[in-house]
């Protein structure tokens, strides 16, 4: 019976370890490679060229400790929402500058926005 305790807390503390190891691995992956959304107030747009067919979209951040990773948008009618998102500077994301471009189809949208973290954290940088 001895044994099958010993054997119990060992298998118990290597799922201990593997979990914290998961759960370190998930947040550096967060932090430095994914990233989250940041306000609208922190992020300077440069240029815009948007029409039926393609979208180029060229900015900074105001913050230096933080560095493009990546954006989503998705359509709500025929406003585009783009969430750029941000990772802390390191190897692999190592400026704030962005471009976006998409070949689309865009046909039909009327305005498009720079979206924040929350919905309505969000700025107009194009319209018809």
């Amino acid at each position: 019976m001895n044994k099958h305790k010993k054997y119990n807390k060992r298998n118990f503390k290597l799922i201990i370890a593997i979990s914290i190891g998961f759960i370190v691995l998930v947040s550096l992956h967060k932090t430095f490679i994914w990233g989250s959304y940041v306000p609208t107030d922190s992020l300077i747009i440069e240029n815009v060229v948007f029409d039926d067919y393609y979208m180029k979209l060229n900015g900074n951040t105001s913050n230096s400790a933080l560095a493009y990773s990546g954006c989503n948008y998705h359509w709500e009618g025929s406003t585009l929402y783009i969430k750029p998102r941000y990772a802390l500077v390191n190897i692999i994301h190592s400026s704030g500058k962005f471009e976006i471009s998409d070949g689309g189809p865009f046909e039909g949208i009327q305005a498009v926005y720079i979206q924040g973290k929350e919905a309505n954290d969000k700025k107009l940088i194009w319209s018809r």
